[in-house]
């Protein structure tokens, strides 16, 4: 496997950051000693940088929950896109329940609850919905 290098220096003296709030253990106090492990602290941004070098204090790297939060706003990205390039649906509804079916995602929800449905669009797949009420 190859070792991690500093992109500032080329160390390859690198601490890993280690966020929230680790279990205090004899193997964790030798990596802290080692400094293969820095302690990053409990509050975790996307900004936080994966790893420190040893030798210039260079940080840098994404954190696995930096790399999960763009995946997922690249997901609702993709959601909007497609939720723009279907344009309204019409959905009908006779029951007095305000429960409609999504003709997208096929998710039954109130269109009356703003967790489900909020300015328009259904909150799980992003589509644009018009709601009309039809008489029994």
């Amino acid at each position: 496997m190859k070792r991690l290098a500093c992109p500032a220096c080329g160390s390859n003296d690198i601490a890993t950051f280690l966020y929230g709030m680790p279990m205090y253990t004899p193997e964790l106090d030798r990596e802290l000693e080692q400094g293969t492990v820095i302690l990053g602290g409990c509050e975790i941004t996307p900004d936080n940088p994966r790893w420190c070098c040893n030798s210039c204090n260079h940080l840098w790297g994404e954190t696995l929950f930096s790399l999960s939060l763009k995946e997922a706003e690249k997901k609702e990205r993709e959601k909007m896109k497609a939720a723009e390039e279907r344009g309204v649906l019409e959905v009908a509804t006779n029951s007095n329940n305000n429960v409609v079916t999504c003709p997208v995602c096929e998710t039954k929800f109130k269109y009356t609850s703003k967790r489900s449905f909020k300015s328009g669009r259904h909150i799980t797949c992003k589509t644009r919905l018009k709601i009309v009420k039809r008489d029994e």
